[in-house]
């Protein structure tokens, strides 16, 4: 498959969190020595932090805790999935144009850094329970629409398909797509589809089965019939893909995948991250804001 884009942030959620409230409030973050402990007791608690309001903490979905922060108020709650490796940092640019308008909440899934380890090898399936589970217990109310990044995008779709009357709109940005494995292996000897499948079943951050989240997609029920805007990047890197692949055969089929996701529902739209490459929510921000705001003002007008 594609390269996944493993991020190496090297900033722990709570300072992640302390940018983001002074992002959100106008102001710059001011580089810090302090130890993440102290700078989270001096984060704004829920109940008089200034506008927007913010609210953040951990909750246990099941034998784990997961780190959360949402920030503003109103309705429909956008809810931030990071990329495979990332956390809920990606969305630092992204955060500060939606709080204004209603409320934007990201966390850190499982094996990330602000959340808790589970060592087992887990699925999309995995994380859509989890995200299902702290939207119940966090106080994070809906309806929902979804902002998925990469791999977070595969994870948006599983939940859609599998709790469809709380998804009210998606935003998938540079999405994987359900059948890109199998469509890259159409194209490829089957000694390089061997390899393929042991490297991508290799480890990873998140300790996720791709290939077979992949199939758990597929087979899931039909998608809600709700508005949806696929972000594409338009700057290619062919180092992304294996050694032995044609890049431009590959991005070519990239293409076909990111305007197939456009059809999973009947009010799908497609619009193009120009200039940027994969990484869209911190090279081309401004694009995600204008697509979550899109989907925003569909939802409000259906």
């Amino acid at each position: 498959m594609r390269r996944p884009q493993f991020a190496g942030w090297a900033v722990p959620s709570v300072l992640l969190l302390a940018a983001l409230v002074a992002a959100c409030q106008g102001g710059a973050a001011v580089p810090s020595s302090e130890s993440p402990a102290a700078s989270a007791s001096r984060l704004p608690e829920a109940s008089t932090s200034p506008s927007p309001r913010v609210v953040s903490g951990r909750v246990d979905v099941g034998g784990h805790s997961l780190y959360y922060a949402c920030f503003g108020e109103g309705s429909p709650t956008v809810i931030l999935e990071h990329g495979l490796g990332g956390d809920l940092g990606q969305w630092g640019a992204v955060t500060p144009a939606i709080s204004p308008r209603t409320t934007v909440c990201g966390y850190d899934r499982a094996n990330v850094r602000g959340s808790d380890t589970v060592d087992a090898l887990r699925t999309a399936a995995d994380s859509v329970a989890d995200l299902h589970a702290l939207l119940q217990r966090a106080p994070i109310a809906g309806p929902y629409v979804f902002v998925g990044f990469s791999w977070g995008g595969l994870i948006d779709q599983l939940y859609a398909r599998t709790y469809p009357d709380e998804v009210k709109g998606l935003v998938l940005v540079d999405s994987n797509s359900a059948d890109e494995a199998r469509t890259y292996w159409a194209h490829l000897t089957p000694a390089q589809v061997a390899v393929d499948k042991e490297e991508t079943s290799g480890p990873n951050p998140e300790h996720v089965d791709l290939l077979r989240s992949f199939d758990l997609v597929r087979a899931a029920p039909a998608m809600p019939d709700v508005p949806l805007v696929v972000v594409t990047h338009t700057v290619a890197d062919p180092n992304e893909w294996p050694t032995g692949w044609d890049p431009a055969t590959f991005e070519k089929l990239q293409s076909q995948l990111q305007a197939g996701l456009v059809h999973l529902t009947s009010k799908g739209s497609q619009v193009f991250a120009e200039g940027a490459g994969h990484d869209i929510p911190e090279e081309a921000p401004d694009v995600v804001s204008k697509a979550i705001l899109q989907v925003l003002d569909a939802v409000g007008r259906s």
